[in-house]
């Protein structure tokens, strides 16, 4: 898999740490596995990462919004037959220290060198807060660094989006995967229930409603193949 490949992701995450994301408060999202090329540290380029709220704690099973990941750290915390070289204990030290730093900007604190991130006991509250605790077995590989969250004005429901292949993601990630947005159709839940396809966001005009989300991907299979018979090319993002 290229760098390329990784311009665009879905990723999994639990309600709880979404407002932290959003407001900022949270720059890191932890994980035991991550996409070949984000486990090198840094890809070429910022990857675009689509946010899935799961259904965990009241979650509404949808995509609400998008963050760019810049790199990540990758401590290897978890993996316990790795062994721990030099590189591995300064890419941990980085890691805290950046998140030190980050508290700091995000509550106002003054950096304080002698106690630093080792004795301050709000910042391992604040680390807590955002994920980053537990035994050795419970901690990350990987900390994805995060920038510029977006939440989206409207959901977006799963079918909206593509896999590498250009199969309808009928399923959510357990973790991540490389997927693409169809910009074409949008299916849009409304408040009676009824599913709505328009051409763009939030937008006029509506193409078709249907009652259930499997009607709805079955109507938008068929706009998409008639656009190919149409234009002679399938329609993409």
């Amino acid at each position: 898999m290229s760098n390329k490949d990784l311009r665009t992701v879905m990723i999994s995450i639990n309600p709880p740490y979404l407002d932290m994301i959003f407001s900022g408060y949270k720059k890191y999202e932890f994980r035991r596995r991550v996409l070949k090329g984000l486990d090198e540290g840094y890809p070429t380029e910022d990857v675009k990462a689509y946010i899935y709220e799961t259904k965990n704690h009241g979650g509404r099973g949808k995509v609400i919004g998008e963050v760019t990941i810049l790199g990540a750290y990758c401590p290897q915390y978890h993996n316990l037959k790795t062994e721990i070289t030099s590189e591995i204990i300064k890419e941990r030290f980085e890691l805290v220290k950046a998140m030190y730093y980050d508290w700091c900007d995000i509550t106002g604190t003054k950096p304080n060198p002698n106690e630093g991130w080792f004795k301050s006991k709000k910042f391992k509250q604040y680390q807590e807060q955002i994920g980053f605790y537990g035994t050795q077995v419970e901690m990350p590989n990987f900390a994805l660094i995060l920038s510029n969250p977006t939440r989206y004005r409207t959901p977006l429901e799963l079918p909206n989006f593509r896999s590498q292949k250009g199969a309808i993601i009928e399923r959510p990630p357990q973790n991540m995967y490389n997927c693409h947005l169809e910009a074409n159709y949008y299916i849009y839940r409304q408040k009676d229930g009824l599913f709505c396809i328009t051409t763009k966001e939030q937008s006029l005009p509506l193409l078709d409603i249907a009652k259930t989300l499997e009607e709805a991907e079955k109507k938008v299979k068929q706009l998409l193949q008639n656009s190919r018979n149409r234009n002679g090319i399938p329609l993409v993002c």
